[in-house]
């Protein structure tokens, strides 16, 4: 998916949940990152933050990245 810039794509990840610590798609992008890279732990905190999130503004159901 991030086609050899993980490294990058991590950077600018955290970068945007710095300033939008409840965004959900970033939240989706870096659990699917952390997936990729077998970070199980991590990628299901970030699945679980991000359900929080959408629960919260009702967008259970809009789960399109």
């Amino acid at each position: 998916m991030f086609d050899g810039k993980r490294l990058l794509a991590f950077e600018l990840i955290e970068k945007g949940l710095n300033v939008f610590h409840d965004m959900t798609k970033l939240l989706l992008l870096s659990a699917s990152l952390h997936r990729e890279s077998q970070d199980f732990d991590q990628a299901l905190s970030d699945l679980e933050r991000a359900s929080k999130f959408m629960y919260a503004e009702n967008l259970e159901n809009d789960v399109t990245v």
